[in-house]
């Protein structure tokens, strides 16, 4: 039995660890029960299909998750952070914030944070770690537009193999979320910095 009570985000690495323990448990003719689940954790799961190798009791409590969302309504939304884990927490309530204003929905908004949460992920992971991790996201018409710059090296993020999450995924989990759930994900390097593009349409546009 695991509790995941006050862990306000999860990215594809850690969602990794809890698919091996999850089959790790089945080959032992076990399951592997989560309890004090947060909403942003249970729709990582229902997008990505896995919900099903894990036993969550549906009548259990679920958590709002502990990031807070308060309306922000300017037309852009900026933010430069350190290439630290520590800072993510506070990019991701900005951005999600700045969706809340612009009238997405609480479901739409749980793409954004996890798709930006991945993006933020792969950036201190993957990048240069010299310089900072600049966020900008801004309303056009009927998208929301997050672009997320960091100093890295020149890479094809379509030679990144798609994850094969039945035999358990061992990279290339974080693009493949993105593309999951935002309508549009590109990338762009220019001057030893990689940007990456996530669009997500506003729900009238659908």
């Amino acid at each position: 039995c695991l509790s995941l009570c006050g862990l306000d985000f999860v990215d594809s690495s850690g969602l990794r660890i809890l698919l091996m323990t999850a089959r790790d448990a089945m080959k032992r003719s076990g399951r592997l029960r989560m309890v004090s689940t947060t909403t942003h954790i249970r729709h990582m799961l229902k997008v990505s299909g896995l919900d099903g190798l894990f036993e969550i009791d549906p009548d259990a409590d679920v958590e709002a998750a502990p990031e807070a969302v308060s309306p922000i309504t300017e037309k852009s939304c900026c933010i430069d952070m350190p290439p630290e884990v520590g800072s993510c927490h506070e990019a991701r309530s900005a951005v999600c914030g700045f969706a809340a204003g612009a009238g997405y929905t609480p479901d739409m908004i749980d793409d954004i944070r996890l798709a930006l949460g991945e993006a933020v992920s792969n950036a201190i992971r993957h990048g240069t770690r010299q310089g900072s991790i600049r966020i900008r996201a801004e309303r056009e018409d009927d998208r929301l537009i997050v672009r997320i710059s960091y100093p890295s090296s020149v890479f094809d993020p379509d030679s990144v193999p798609k994850p094969d999450l039945e035999s358990g995924p061992s990279g290339g989990m974080g693009i493949y979320f993105m593309r999951l759930v935002m309508d549009e994900v590109s990338y762009h390097f220019e001057h030893d910095n990689a940007t990456v593009e996530l669009v997500k349409l506003h729900e009238a546009a659908q």
